[in-house]
């Protein structure tokens, strides 16, 4: 007997996925072939012909689309078929339509003059549904100004919930390279932020690297630094929940010797509820990880957290050891924190030292 099988796929529309036939709108380098639809990719998503949900495919670039872009458009995948390697955005990223999706590009602003321009890419407006991803955020920071006022940070992602009566809500920043985010004037700098009024965040299998750390010198100039942070807005009280951190590689992230702050791997500076930080590996920080707030509301397991350097504490706060965890709650579940992760050496819990009530150090 003879047999004939058909098999039918059926691929959804917005696959993030450079082979994804499905292009409503092409966009070429600037001044280059006419065979584009367009020269310039916010004209692509500006344009009234641009159809919500659809697909816009950017071609690469060997000068790059140097243009700030908005996705302000509901449902849009922009996504670059030549990958980050191929594709560079030389300004900043703003994301603020529901659904929307930013995928395969490099993304590389310029200095920040205020903090309006503070993040590379940036989730706002209460955006729902949003995703980054395979993206690389690198090369972004401020430069030593001659103002003694302007105390603000640099981002590489930032999901930011500004409106305390509307959520962001079901983001997910999975697979990016955020690296060489740095600020050598004053504040701080993040890999990624989640911050503020935002419900629901994924965070998986990102690499963040060498987050307050000069690119030219290879040297640390920050104030204080953050691989991962959960955190509140000034703009309202509400702060973020049911945040999940998973498989990311962290690394690299410090601050200056010449400061009494800390590079800090991951970090709860909120009082939200439902934190899920798992399967991490945090290397090469001045501290794993640090608890300001909702430390009985972090499910903290399967990390593996080491090479502590010491040098900011050893430096401005003598007799303070390497902390892989520092805790200024008081409430963190330390046995259960040193029992559920892995270390490069045997710790044990101790403290108070300074502001943190618990830690955990070597033995």
């Amino acid at each position: 007997m003879e047999l004939s099988f058909q098999f039918a796929a059926e691929q959804e529309r917005n696959n993030p996925d450079p082979d994804n036939p499905f292009v409503d709108v092409t966009v070429g380098p600037p001044g280059g072939s006419t065979s584009y639809d367009f020269n310039s990719v916010q004209a692509a998503i500006d344009d009234s012909e641009t159809p919500a949900g659809g697909v816009i495919s950017v071609a690469p670039n060997p000068d790059d689309y140097d243009e700030q872009v908005t996705l302000d458009k509901e449902d849009i995948l922009l996504l670059s078929t030549g990958g980050p390697s191929q594709t560079t955005l030389t300004d900043r990223v703003v994301v603020s339509a529901d659904g929307a999706t930013l995928c395969g590009f490099t993304v590389s602003p310029p200095s920040p003059f205020d903090t309006s321009e503070s993040e590379a890419i940036r989730v706002s407006d209460s955006a729902d549904g949003v995703s980054i991803i395979d993206n690389v955020v690198e090369n972004f920071g401020r430069e030593v100004s001659s103002s003694d006022a302007n105390f603000w940070g640099t981002d590489g992602i930032n999901l930011f919930g500004g409106d305390k009566n509307d959520a962001i809500e079901d983001v997910t920043v999975r697979g990016n390279i955020v690296r060489n985010v740095y600020n050598a004037d004053q504040g701080g700098s993040a890999g990624i932020s989640i911050q503020g009024n935002v419900d629901g965040a994924t965070v998986t299998n990102n690499t963040i690297k060498e987050i307050g750390v000069d690119p030219a010198s290879g040297t640390p100039v920050n104030s204080y630094a953050f691989g991962v942070i959960i955190r509140g807005t000034g703009n309202h009280t509400v702060d973020p929940t049911n945040v999940n951190v998973v498989d990311n590689d962290i690394s690299s992230v410090l601050a200056s010797d010449d400061t009494d702050f800390l590079g800090v791997g991951f970090s709860v500076q909120a009082s939200g509820t439902n934190y899920v930080t798992r399967d991490n590996t945090i290397d090469d920080v001045n501290i794993g990880v640090e608890l300001t707030g909702a430390a009985t509301e972090l499910n903290l397991t399967g990390n593996s957290i080491s090479n502590i350097d010491n040098s900011v504490n050893s430096t401005n706060n003598p007799g303070v050891p390497p902390l892989y965890l520092g805790d200024q709650t008081g409430n963190a579940p330390i046995a259960t924190f040193i029992a559920e992760n892995s270390y490069d050496v045997a710790v044990k819990p101790d403290g108070p030292f300074g502001l943190y009530l618990q830690a955990i150090v070597p033995q």
